[in-house]
């Protein structure tokens, strides 16, 4: 078990209601979001009722003042290997990179460390 600090509890309930919010979405609207996104219902109605199990789980995690460690390393683990936010972190320093000067040294600033990224 482990004690969180505030930003760790934070961190995992917004996760777990922007993976509630995502749920509901493709629960509910897996239709109309199909040909939009050029996949089959029955797939995003899926991952929307796999997705509120597990925003359920991510909101108790969030609300106990002792975690298990094992699931808190599952939940960042699994928030890591998101190809979505693996190429949005790509995207991020390639943006930094070119907006920087030449030779210029990056230091991160008080905040969130990277300015090409809000």
């Amino acid at each position: 078990m482990i004690h969180p600090s505030l930003f760790l509890r934070r961190a995992i309930q917004a996760d777990a209601v922007f993976s509630g919010v995502s749920a509901l979405l493709l629960t509910f609207a897996g239709g109309a979001l199909a040909p939009w996104l050029n996949l089959p219902e029955a797939l995003l109605r899926e991952t929307g009722l796999f997705l509120i199990a597990y925003a359920a789980l991510v909101g108790w995690l969030g609300t106990r003042q002792s975690m298990p460690k094992p699931l808190v390393v599952i939940v960042i683990a699994g928030n890591g290997s998101n190809p979505v936010s693996l190429c949005r972190a790509m995207d991020c320093f390639a943006a930094l990179a070119m907006t920087a000067p030449a030779g210029a040294r990056l230091k991160p600033k008080r905040g969130f460390p990277y300015p090409a990224c809000p």
